[in-house]
């Protein structure tokens, strides 16, 4: 049972939970519809090298990631999972001016099922920083937001190239997706955004849909889709077909393809924060104290059988044991005679006599105050050991014990 329990634990630990049904995030590892997997491996398969980015920003000037300083293609997806830190803005601007390409696939004019798994609240604010383009909601005539898809179910959201550029040679039509009803959205150009270039438009609206900007010495591309390149919807419309142009005119002979993966929540980096709001922790604490609660208030304090405990060895227990030896390997004859052979060697220590072993009777009988009667048994009872008969050792021990004191 309790294999079994750790074995529940280690799984609910190490096992993610199972997201919604089409909510995987826009990652290279997801092959779920929302994923770029397809992507990735066509890459792969065309000897071109892509990098699956799982840090944040400041790591794209390493050489790990891209050899060269220039030349690269950063494809990001927004809104952002794991929000952006400020300081990344700065280090992904300084990156692009430095011969780069950022491809920004924006969900502006698309609800992806997995965009109502993220906080939105500063994704326009995160999109105008990135790019430097703001944007807003398209407003009808009669003030309302323009819309476009269903409340289920998948609803295409077309695009069409705006005259002749290389990034849309040999593209009739871009399809986008959108699982929800959605706003179209616009860029809030000025007359002074004279750089920023007008790709392609949404098909029911006729607004812009895609944009390029300059940055210093790269580029900036926006997408108002964000699942052009997505598993599902890469293979329909013209989509390929942009990809492929990117990768011809924005990414050099030893360039490398990254993809965002770390702000989608694919990331090499220890996120406390993620992981104390996991719920498997949650779980994971509550039964620990459902198990604690139960052997608790079982019925034993114990969920084993309780043992006796045996007790310390005491002095008493040692002299027992030693008796019960001598007992079993000493006559009762031999025993009085060693008990004597003791005495003597205490008592003739004590006076000085050469003689250790031999009850130094002489010496006691001249002792004034001497018990000459007990002496007198003493010597009667050492004849009859001598002599093969027994004799009761306790009187022997105490008789023998007195008159070592008194020779004290």
């Amino acid at each position: 049972m309790g294999a079994l329990i750790a074995l529940v634990i280690v799984a609910g630990l190490t096992i993610p939970p199972a997201s919604p049904p089409g909510a995987g995030f826009p990652t290279t590892q997801q092959t779920g519809p929302n994923g770029y997997a397809a992507a990735y491996r066509w890459l792969i398969d065309q000897q071109i090298k892509v990098v699956s980015l799982r840090e944040r920003y400041d790591q794209l000037d390493d050489d790990l990631v891209a050899p060269q300083p220039g030349g690269n293609l950063l494809v990001i997806t927004l809104p952002f999972r794991e929000d952006i830190e400020h300081r990344e803005i700065s280090d992904l601007l300084a990156w692009i001016g430095a011969g780069n390409t950022l491809l920004v696939m924006a969900a502006l004019n698309e609800s992806p099922d997995w965009s109502l798994l993220t906080d939105t609240s500063s994704f326009v604010e995160n999109l105008d920083a990135i790019t430097g383009i703001s944007f807003r909601p398209v407003i009808d005539d009669e003030g309302n937001q323009l819309q476009l898809g269903g409340l289920t179910g998948e609803t295409p959201v077309l695009m069409s190239p705006i005259g002749a550029h290389p990034l849309t040679a040999g593209i009739a039509h871009l399809a986008g997706v959108t699982d929800s009803i959605t706003a179209i959205w616009q860029a809030d150009l000025t007359p002074d955004d004279t750089l920023v270039l007008r790709l392609a438009t949404e098909k029911s609206s006729g607004r812009d849909a895609i944009w390029q900007s300059t940055h210093m010495a790269g580029q900036i591309i926006v997408s108002a889709s964000s699942a052009l390149f997505t598993n599902r919807a890469i293979a329909r419309a013209d989509n390929r077909r942009l990809l492929a142009n990117l990768l011809a005119h924005h990414l050099a002979a030893d360039g490398v393809v990254i993809f965002d993966d770390m702000h989608q929540g694919l990331s090499s980096l220890y996120d406390p924060q993620a992981f104390y709001s996991d719920p498997r922790l949650a779980m994971t604490v509550l039964f620990v104290l459902a198990f604690w609660l139960a052997y608790l208030l079982g019925t034993s304090n114990r969920l084993s059988r309780v043992h006796e405990r045996k007790p310390a060895p005491r002095q008493e227990d040692f002299i027992r044991a030693v008796g019960g030896l001598m007992a079993r390997k000493l006559t009762r004859v031999a025993t009085g005679l060693l008990m004597f052979r003791t005495w003597s060697q205490t008592l003739n220590s004590r006076f000085g006599s050469a003689d250790h072993d031999e009850p130094p009777w002489t010496t006691l009988q001249a002792i004034p105050g001497m018990d000459q009667k007990l002496l007198a048994r003493l010597q009667a009872c050492h004849t009859d050991l001598q002599a093969g008969i027994n004799t009761n050792l306790e009187t022997l021990h105490n008789n023998l014990q007195t008159i070592r004191e008194a020779t004290k």
